[in-house]
Protein backbone atom coordinates (compact mmCIF):
# COMPACT_ATOMS: atom_id res chain seq x y z
CA UNK A 1 0.00 0.00 0.00
CA UNK A 2 1.55 3.35 -0.51
CA UNK A 3 1.09 6.44 1.41
CA UNK A 4 3.25 9.18 -0.32
CA UNK A 5 0.11 11.81 -0.01
CA UNK A 6 -1.24 12.19 3.46
CA UNK A 7 -4.89 12.17 3.03
CA UNK A 8 -7.17 13.28 5.90
CA UNK A 9 -10.06 11.22 7.26
CA UNK A 10 -12.57 12.75 8.94
CA UNK A 11 -12.99 10.89 12.27
CA UNK A 12 -14.20 13.18 15.06
CA UNK A 13 -14.82 10.34 17.66
CA UNK A 14 -15.03 6.62 18.55
CA UNK A 15 -17.92 4.83 16.18
CA UNK A 16 -20.52 3.61 18.29
CA UNK A 17 -22.24 0.44 16.66
CA UNK A 18 -25.83 -0.25 17.76
CA UNK A 19 -26.00 -4.14 18.30
CA UNK A 20 -28.31 -6.47 16.71
CA UNK A 21 -29.00 -3.57 14.37
CA UNK A 22 -28.86 -2.61 10.83
CA UNK A 23 -26.97 0.61 9.95
CA UNK A 24 -24.48 2.44 8.22
CA UNK A 25 -21.21 3.49 8.95
CA UNK A 26 -19.43 5.96 6.93
CA UNK A 27 -15.77 8.08 6.09
CA UNK A 28 -15.04 10.60 4.34
CA UNK A 29 -11.43 11.94 3.25
CA UNK A 30 -10.18 15.30 2.00
CA UNK A 31 -7.01 16.74 1.28
CA UNK A 32 -6.27 20.60 0.32
CA UNK A 33 -10.07 21.59 1.65
CA UNK A 34 -11.59 18.77 -0.80
CA UNK A 35 -13.53 15.54 -0.27
CA UNK A 36 -11.71 12.99 -1.99
CA UNK A 37 -13.60 10.65 -4.34
CA UNK A 38 -12.15 6.94 -4.00
CA UNK A 39 -12.12 4.61 -7.04
CA UNK A 40 -12.57 1.36 -4.67
CA UNK A 41 -13.40 0.85 -1.44
CA UNK A 42 -13.10 -2.16 1.11
CA UNK A 43 -14.29 -2.54 4.75
CA UNK A 44 -12.80 -4.71 7.89
CA UNK A 45 -14.39 -4.76 10.94
CA UNK A 46 -11.86 -6.31 13.84
CA UNK A 47 -13.22 -7.61 16.90
CA UNK A 48 -10.99 -7.03 19.83
CA UNK A 49 -9.66 -10.06 20.33
CA UNK A 50 -8.33 -9.68 17.19
CA UNK A 51 -10.25 -12.04 14.88
CA UNK A 52 -12.12 -10.33 12.10
CA UNK A 53 -16.06 -9.85 12.24
CA UNK A 54 -16.16 -9.09 8.83
CA UNK A 55 -13.21 -9.29 5.69
CA UNK A 56 -12.96 -6.73 2.99
CA UNK A 57 -16.27 -6.25 2.41
CA UNK A 58 -17.22 -4.01 -0.71
CA UNK A 59 -18.24 -0.63 1.03
CA UNK A 60 -20.34 1.53 -1.46
CA UNK A 61 -19.18 5.26 -2.93
CA UNK A 62 -21.29 8.04 -3.31
CA UNK A 63 -20.91 11.05 -5.91
CA UNK A 64 -19.19 13.28 -3.28
CA UNK A 65 -17.24 10.47 -2.75
CA UNK A 66 -18.50 9.82 0.88
CA UNK A 67 -17.45 5.96 1.63
CA UNK A 68 -19.90 3.83 3.67
CA UNK A 69 -20.52 0.25 4.45
CA UNK A 70 -24.62 -1.06 5.42
CA UNK A 71 -24.25 -3.39 8.21
CA UNK A 72 -26.77 -5.93 9.20
CA UNK A 73 -28.57 -6.79 12.10
CA UNK A 74 -27.15 -10.19 11.47
CA UNK A 75 -23.41 -8.69 11.38
CA UNK A 76 -23.51 -7.29 14.24
CA UNK A 77 -25.46 -10.23 16.36
CA UNK A 78 -26.76 -9.90 19.95
CA UNK A 79 -24.28 -12.68 20.56
CA UNK A 80 -21.52 -10.16 20.31
CA UNK A 81 -19.77 -8.87 22.86
CA UNK A 82 -20.36 -5.46 24.03
CA UNK A 83 -17.84 -2.59 24.45
CA UNK A 84 -14.30 -1.15 22.77
CA UNK A 85 -11.62 -2.16 21.15
CA UNK A 86 -13.24 -3.10 17.85
CA UNK A 87 -11.41 -1.82 14.70
CA UNK A 88 -12.86 -0.73 11.11
CA UNK A 89 -10.54 -0.47 8.16
CA UNK A 90 -11.69 1.42 5.59
CA UNK A 91 -9.19 0.26 2.37
CA UNK A 92 -9.78 2.90 -0.22
CA UNK A 93 -8.16 3.44 -3.63
CA UNK A 94 -7.26 6.84 -4.64
CA UNK A 95 -5.33 7.83 -7.81
CA UNK A 96 -4.50 4.71 -8.51
CA UNK A 97 -2.36 4.01 -4.81
CA UNK A 98 -4.56 1.78 -1.86
CA UNK A 99 -4.81 3.74 1.45
CA UNK A 100 -5.30 2.13 5.00
CA UNK A 101 -7.71 4.15 6.82
CA UNK A 102 -7.88 3.18 10.74
CA UNK A 103 -11.36 3.82 13.35
CA UNK A 104 -11.81 2.80 16.96
CA UNK A 105 -15.47 1.43 17.32
CA UNK A 106 -17.27 0.02 20.15
CA UNK A 107 -20.07 -1.89 20.05
CA UNK A 108 -23.14 -0.61 22.06
CA UNK A 109 -26.81 -1.51 23.44
CA UNK A 110 -28.19 1.69 22.60
CA UNK A 111 -26.18 4.55 20.74
CA UNK A 112 -26.40 7.69 21.88
CA UNK A 113 -27.92 10.62 19.90
CA UNK A 114 -27.88 14.42 19.78
CA UNK A 115 -30.24 16.07 22.34
CA UNK A 116 -30.04 19.77 21.19
CA UNK A 117 -31.14 21.35 17.58
CA UNK A 118 -31.62 25.13 16.65
CA UNK A 119 -35.32 25.52 18.35
CA UNK A 120 -32.99 24.76 22.01
CA UNK A 121 -30.42 26.97 20.93
CA UNK A 122 -32.59 30.07 19.94
CA UNK A 123 -34.83 29.22 23.24
CA UNK A 124 -32.08 30.39 25.25
CA UNK A 125 -30.17 32.52 23.05
CA UNK A 126 -33.02 34.87 21.60
CA UNK A 127 -30.64 36.92 19.87
CA UNK A 128 -29.28 34.08 17.57
CA UNK A 129 -32.15 34.56 15.02
CA UNK A 130 -30.62 38.01 14.81
CA UNK A 131 -26.91 37.57 14.51
CA UNK A 132 -26.94 34.21 11.97
CA UNK A 133 -25.30 34.86 9.20
CA UNK A 134 -27.53 35.08 5.99
CA UNK A 135 -24.98 31.87 4.27
CA UNK A 136 -26.59 29.93 6.99
CA UNK A 137 -29.97 28.78 7.26
CA UNK A 138 -29.50 26.46 10.67
CA UNK A 139 -26.72 26.22 13.55
CA UNK A 140 -26.66 22.06 13.04
CA UNK A 141 -22.78 22.43 12.07
CA UNK A 142 -22.46 24.10 15.37
CA UNK A 143 -24.30 21.59 17.49
CA UNK A 144 -23.05 18.28 15.63
CA UNK A 145 -19.45 19.60 16.42
CA UNK A 146 -20.44 20.52 20.17
CA UNK A 147 -22.13 16.52 20.53
CA UNK A 148 -18.09 15.19 19.44
CA UNK A 149 -16.88 17.85 21.80
CA UNK A 150 -19.08 16.05 24.23
CA UNK A 151 -17.95 12.25 23.13
CA UNK A 152 -14.12 12.97 22.80
CA UNK A 153 -14.23 14.72 26.70
CA UNK A 154 -15.79 11.39 27.96
CA UNK A 155 -13.25 9.24 26.16
CA UNK A 156 -10.38 12.03 27.01
CA UNK A 157 -10.89 11.65 30.75
CA UNK A 158 -10.00 8.30 30.22
CA UNK A 159 -13.59 7.24 30.96
CA UNK A 160 -14.57 5.88 27.78
CA UNK A 161 -17.94 4.60 28.97
CA UNK A 162 -20.19 6.62 26.69
CA UNK A 163 -21.35 3.07 24.86
CA UNK A 164 -23.22 2.29 28.83
CA UNK A 165 -24.78 5.50 28.65
CA UNK A 166 -28.71 5.52 28.23
CA UNK A 167 -29.71 8.98 29.36
CA UNK A 168 -28.31 11.44 26.83
CA UNK A 169 -30.54 14.18 27.90
CA UNK A 170 -28.15 14.34 30.51
CA UNK A 171 -26.05 16.25 28.28
CA UNK A 172 -28.47 18.59 27.41
CA UNK A 173 -27.08 21.82 29.15
CA UNK A 174 -23.46 20.87 28.25
CA UNK A 175 -24.65 20.31 24.69
CA UNK A 176 -26.66 23.53 24.19
CA UNK A 177 -23.54 25.92 25.39
CA UNK A 178 -21.07 24.32 23.67
CA UNK A 179 -23.07 24.58 20.54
Amino acid sequence: MSSSTPYAAQIRTVELLERGKAQTTELKVYRSGAQLIPTAATYTLIKPTGADLLTGATASIDGNGTVSYAHTAEQLANTEALGEGYVQEWTLTIDGDEYLFRRMSALVRRRLYPVVSDIDLTATYSDLDNLRPSSLTSYQQYIDDAWYQILRRIRNRGMGYEYLMMSPESFFECHRHLS
